[in-house]
């Protein structure tokens, strides 16, 4: 109501009209920022950016999709955006992407997340 929405009447509880609530979220709603090649959006700065360093990982959160997370190279806080696995080579392929899970590469150049013991420690 303080930015212009209009009830029906001063009764509580307050009633707005169907088209009234519709064309008041129209003009009150930001446009989406499409995200470019290889750009995640950083919801802090908010604004799209391509990860620090042009590194990524692969979170998969289903056999058919999961998350990008990387690091905005302005504030340094974790960027994410969800992905279906098969468009990762076309959306990210400027970038190093690296997978958690080392049995599904999706990219020639994917380097796995898991990191094993080396047999040169502590034997």
């Amino acid at each position: 109501m303080k930015k212009g929405l209009r009830p029906i009447d001063e009764r509580r509880p307050y009633l707005f009209a169907g088209g009234d609530v519709r064309k008041f979220l129209k003009d009150h709603n930001k446009p989406r920022q499409p995200t470019g090649f290889g750009e995640i959006f950083c919801v802090a700065c908010k604004r799209p950016t391509e990860p620090a360093g042009a590194v990524a990982d692969f979170f998969p959160l289903s056999p058919t999709n999961g998350n990008i997370v990387g690091r905005c190279p302005k504030c340094s806080r974790r960027i994410f955006q969800r992905i279906r696995k098969n468009e990762i080579a076309r959306k990210f392929s400027n970038l190093t992407v690296r997978y958690e899970d080392a049995d599904v590469p999706v990219c020639a150049e994917a380097e796995p997340l898991r990191t094993e013991p080396s047999d040169e420690e502590g034997s």
